[in-house]
C-alpha cells in the first residue's frame, strides 16, 4: 500500500511517528509537505518539502501553500501509484485536497487534525473564512482522525456540523520504539520532589505557576523541549532568576524514559488555549508520563482530567498553584508510593499502541470501515 502523507511540518516528531505508525503494518509513505524549523530537514533525504513556514505568521503559510499546490504538478508519478492520502492539519489538507483533485483519482483521504488552533475558534471573518473551507474539505475526505474524542463532541460535531466518519486514535507509544520495560524502574520516592514539564513548552501561565509552587515548597522544576519564545518571551528571563528551575534544552525521542524517568510528577496543565484547545487534547505528554510509571498532574475539569479519573490514576487539581502547595507540604513518600501504584495499574494497551491499533490505522487509510477506539 503507497500512502502518500501531506504534512504542515515535515520535521515534527508526531508525523515521524504516524509515518513509522503505517510502515509497521508494510505501507510506504511518503512524506510531502512544508519545513517548520530549520532550512535543511532532518529527513530531507525522504521528505519532499515544498517551502518553509512560520509559527503565527499565516499571511507568510498561506503564500506558501499556494506555492505549494502550484508545485503539485511536479508529482504526478507518485500521485498516480498512490493508495490513498492523509493530511495533517488544514494547511496540508488543502494542497492534498488539490493533488487529489488534479490527479483525477478518486483516492481516499483522511484529514488529521490533533489540534484546533485558535483562529479556527474565532468569530472574525478570517476565522469564519477558514471554517467554510475546512468545512468544504473536510465532507469531501474519507475520514477524520483525531486523538481525542472531545475533538469531535465540542468542535468537529456542534460548530463544523461534521456527520462522517471518525477515525479515533490516541497519541499512544509505539513498541517499536520503546519496550514497556524500558520504563519499569521506580523514581526513588523522596524529597525534593521533581517536576517534569516536557514537549512544546508555550504556556507562560503554566511557568508562572509551577515558578510559584517551587519557590515555596521542597519541590524543583525540570524543563525541557522546544520553546515558543513568541508565547513566553521572557522565558529566559524566568528560568534565571529561579534556583529551582532547571530547563535542559531540546531533547529527542530517545531521551524519553531517562527524561521522564528522571522525575516524580509530570506536569500535564495547559493553559495555552485555555477553554478550547488546551481542554480537548489528550497530550503526547500523558502517555509518556504513565509508560514511565511517573504521575501526571492534570486539571480535574479538561480531557486530561477526564481520562486519568477514568483510569483511577494522576494527581488532579482544580486551582494547581493552591492545591499543590498544599499537597507538597503534606505529601509522604507513603503517599507518593501510593499515587505510583495506581499509575502502575494503567494496563500497558492504554498506553502503547497494540497490533490492533496499528491495524486500525493502516485499514482505516486504505478505506475500509473498520470499529475505533471510542
Amino acid at each position: 500500500m503507497n500512502i502518500i502523507y501531506f504534512a504542515h511540518n515535515v520535521e515534527d516528531a508526531a508525523v515521524l511517528k504516524r509515518a513509522r505508525h503505517l510502515a509497521e503494518r508494510g505501507a510506504e509513505v511518503q512524506i510531502v509537505g512544508f519545513s517548520r524549523f530549520t532550512s535543511t530537514p532532518k529527513n530531507a533525504s525522504t521528505a519532499i518539502v515544498l517551502g518553509r513556514t512560520y509559527d503565527g505568521k499565516f499571511a507568510q503559510r498561506a503564500f506558501e501553500i499556494i506555492k505549494g499546490m502550484s508545485r503539485v504538478s511536479h508529482f504526478d508519478d507518485l500521485l498516480s501509484q498512490a493508495d490513498a492520502i492523509i493530511c495533517r492539519n488544514l494547511e496540508a489538507l488543502i494542497v492534498g485536497s488539490w493533488a487529489r483533485n488534479r490527479s483525477g483519482r478518486d483516492l481516499p483521504i483522511h484529514y488529521e487534525c490533533l489540534d484546533i488552533h485558535g483562529k479556527m475558534l474565532g468569530s472574525g471573518p478570517a476565522s469564519k473564512a477558514l471554517r467554510l473551507l475546512e468545512r468544504t474539505l473536510l465532507n469531501r475526505a474519507t475520514s477524520l482522525i483525531t486523538s481525542s474524542n472531545a475533538f469531535v463532541t465540542e468542535y468537529f460535531a456542534p460548530i463544523q456540523n461534521y456527520r462522517g466518519r471518525v477515525n479515533l486514535l490516541e497519541n499512544k507509544l509505539l513498541t517499536s520504539d520503546f519496550a514497556p520495560e524500558e520504563f519499569s524502574a521506580r523514581t526513588p520516592a523522596s524529597p525534593p520532589w521533581i517536576i517534569g514539564w516536557f514537549g512544546i513548552i508555550r504556556c507562560r501561565k503554566s511557568l508562572l505557576m509551577l515558578n510559584e509552587i517551587a519557590n515555596e515548597r521542597n519541590v524543583t522544576i525540570r524543563i525541557a523541549g522546544r520553546v515558543a519564545q513568541t508565547q513566553i518571551p521572557d522565558f529566559d528571563e524566568i528560568i534565571s532568576a529561579s534556583a529551582q528551575l532547571e530547563f535542559l534544552g531540546a531533547y529527542e525521542a530517545k531521551d524519553i524514559p531517562s527524561l521522564f524517568g528522571g522525575c516524580h510528577f509530570i506536569w500535564s496543565v495547559d493553559y495555552y488555549e485555555e477553554g478550547q484547545n488546551s481542554a480537548w487534547l489528550l497530550p503526547n505528554r500523558l502517555y509518556d508520563s504513565l509508560a514511565a510509571k511517573r504521575v501526571p498532574i492534570a486539571l480535574k475539569t479538561v480531557e486530561t482530567g477526564h481520562w486519568l479519573i477514568q483510569h483511577e490514576a494522576g494527581k488532579l487539581v482544580s486551582d494547581p498553584v493552591k492545591d499543590l502547595k498544599e499537597f507538597f507540604a503534606a505529601l509522604t513518600v507513603e503517599d507518593f508510593d501510593s499515587l505510583q501504584d495506581q499509575v502502575r495499574a494503567i494496563p500497558n494497551d492504554a498506553i502503547f499502541h497494540t497490533n490492533d491499533s496499528l491495524n486500525f490505522l493502516f485499514e482505516a487509510a486504505s478505506g475500509n470501515q473498520v470499529h475505533d477506539d471510542r
